[in-house]
């Protein structure tokens, strides 16, 4: 079964191989200090998903900082993050408080406080 197939079958739970479709998420720091080991198991364990670049997204979320460098980074939703190693994403500092605000609500019409960032939605 190829990657394409293998992701849409266990997406619809008809996925019989025993194999699930993986993906390696490699920080930097991860490149940068075993760059060989790194290239090794993504050869010998290529991802199912591809590679796309951004996500396909026509518009980058709109961040502050740079995730994986030292200092504060913001994330798209508004979250800080304080990091103090490079090649890895820091600690979140201050999250966003309104998902657990509009959780703690219980009621569905609450979620339309939620905004997703406008360029999430800049792929259609």
């Amino acid at each position: 079964m190829d990657s394409r197939k293998l992701v849409h079958s266990t997406l619809e739970f008809k996925n019989t191989t025993g194999t699930v479709p993986r993906q390696l998420w490699v920080l930097p720091w991860a490149n940068e200090h075993y760059p060989n080991e790194v290239a090794q198991i993504q050869l010998d364990f290529p991802s199912d998903f591809g590679d796309i670049p951004n996500a396909g997204y026509t518009k980058l979320p709109k961040t502050i900082g740079a995730c994986y460098e030292i200092g504060e980074y913001i994330d798209e939703w508004g979250c800080k993050f304080n990091n103090v190693q490079k090649g890895v994403i820091g600690q979140v500092k201050e999250p966003i408080n309104l998902l657990w605000q509009v959780a703690a609500l219980d009621h569905l019409s609450n979620f339309s406080l939620l905004e997703v960032p406008s360029s999430y939605i800049s792929t259609l």
